[in-house]
């Protein structure tokens, strides 16, 4: 067996490939160098995996400069039962799973064949498990053909009647089947990234498939004017003279005043644009909704005149199928922006004080509260910089207050600042922490722990012993 892997950032895919667990994942370090993304055969007995020197392969997700993932985020296996077993190896960053469930710190849990994990900065990694062929070849490369080949197999297994056809035609002899498959295609649009050019194409094929349209549109509202964000195309239709076709903004205007799916029949588009019926399309449009209920953009589907077999109106049914994609893709992208909200601000809070956040966002307004303040700095900074040059300097620092920004957040800490080689963080606000003073204290305590082994990690380039400077005051 072994994983395909699919990584996106910011909504595009950046790498894809096969690799046989176990393995590792997580942001590039200091000796992975050059490997900023992609498969890293690392040497045994290497001292990223001094507790597991099993595993001996490490995705890198991440260049060096991406603080907020770890450097060993996860470990991927496969149990006796064969499911994919995905261990969030970090002590304090919660990690996310498909279907907006969380990866507690230190948490091991089974993902049976297929799963998606975010993490911190708005990176998103795919895995399926797959049975791969002794002799074939293994993809630790990134290349244009695994991509390619990722993207036609996510296309999946390609129905041969709509299910309107299968609900209607209970005599079919294998109508469940295909009804399962046909399900199953809508579900996958709803396992891409949140609101990826991926999730919009998926929902466009899932309703062609499930609903037999000639065109699926995400269409969004810009400035007044509808936009499409992403057009799927039935198979063997003219892209060109598809993508040609205008979208009925009459049909577009009554969804709107509606507040609900619309469908528009031939006789009632005649009548509202002066056309014979033979002339008209037949469309509906499916609200997506944005956090606030209001309308952001429309799932829109048609059968096009000249180039359909089917020339029936689209019925309620139909529309019904339309409207539940079209929830779906509003679900999607309140999830991706609420990812987004907890990516940047995981970088600054712990577990604990997002959560807080999350059921009272009032913490952040402006009050007066007594709280403890902790500066850490790194004595003999400018002077180590000055020999060690800017490359490695940057390289340095990063890890040094990654480091200590884990012992802030390890005690339930905000980062409040970095101004060069210092860090600021504040405890007792914005929740309330009666013992931040003895949270602070156990914090630099915990930056102090960690300096030797700083040290020892940088002694090659960074030969003389750097120290901290640590001042508190409530």
């Amino acid at each position: 067996m072994e994983v395909h892997y699919r990584l996106f950032h910011s909504s595009q895919l950046i790498a894809a490939g096969m690799l046989a667990p176990p393995f590792t994942v997580g942001r590039q370090a200091e000796c992975d160098q050059p490997a900023a993304v992609g498969v890293l055969e690392l040497p045994a007995g290497s001292p990223q995996f001094a507790a597991n020197a099993s595993v001996q392969r490490k995705l890198v997700i991440a260049p060096l400069n991406q603080r907020g993932v770890p450097r060993l985020a996860v470990k991927i296996d496969v149990d006796s039962a064969g499911q994919l077993q995905v261990h969030n190896l970090h002590h304090d960053v919660e990690l996310q799973l498909a279907g907006n469930r969380q990866l507690a710190p230190q948490q091991q849990v089974p993902q049976g064949q297929q799963t998606s994990i975010g993490f911190p900065g708005e990176y998103w990694l795919q895995l399926s498990l797959t049975a791969v062929e002794a002799d074939a070849p293994t993809a630790t490369s990134l290349g244009s053909q695994c991509i390619a080949a990722s993207a036609q197999a996510n296309l999946g297994p390609q129905p041969t009647e709509r299910l309107v056809s299968i609900i209607h035609q209970q005599e079919t002899a294998n109508y469940q089947e295909l009804a399962v498959r046909l399900v199953r295609l809508a579900l996958e649009a709803f396992q891409q990234p949140p609101g990826s050019k991926q999730f919009f194409d998926a929902a466009g094929r899932a309703a062609i498939a499930m609903i037999d349209l000639d065109r699926v549109a995400v269409l969004r509202k810009a400035g007044g004017q509808w936009v499409c964000r992403a057009l799927s195309i039935r198979p063997g239709l003219d892209p060109e003279r598809a993508a040609q076709r205008h979208f009925s903004q009459t049909l577009l205007a009554q969804m709107e005043r509606a507040g609900q799916t619309t469908c528009i029949s031939p006789q009632s588009q005649a009548q509202d644009v002066g056309q014979s019926i033979t002339e008209c399309d037949r469309a509906v449009a499916a609200p997506i909704f944005d956090e606030h209920k209001q309308i952001v953009g429309a799932l829109y589907g048609d059968r096009l005149l000249g180039e359909s077999d089917n020339v029936d109106p689209i019925g309620d049914l139909e529309a019904a199928l339309l409207e539940v994609i079209a929830s779906g893709i509003s679900s999607g992208l309140a999830i991706k922006q609420e990812q987004q909200l907890r990516s940047a601000m995981a970088q600054f809070f712990s577990p604990e004080v997002l959560e807080q956040l999350q059921h009272d966002p009032g913490l952040l307004e402006g009050r007066v509260a007594q709280v403890s303040v902790l500066f850490c700095d790194i004595r003999g900074f400018s002077t180590v910089t000055e020999r060690i040059g800017p490359t490695q300097a940057v390289a340095w620092i990063n890890d040094v207050l990654t480091v200590l920004s884990q012992c802030v957040l390890q005690h339930d800490g905000v980062l409040v600042d970095y101004i060069g080689d210092e860090l600021m963080a504040m405890w007792g606000a914005p929740g309330s922490q009666p013992d931040h003073a003895q949270r602070a204290c156990l914090a630099a305590l915990d930056m102090l722990e960690q300096l030797q082994p700083l040290r020892l990690q940088w002694q090659a380039i960074v030969p003389q012993c750097f120290e901290l400077g640590i001042g508190i005051n409530s």
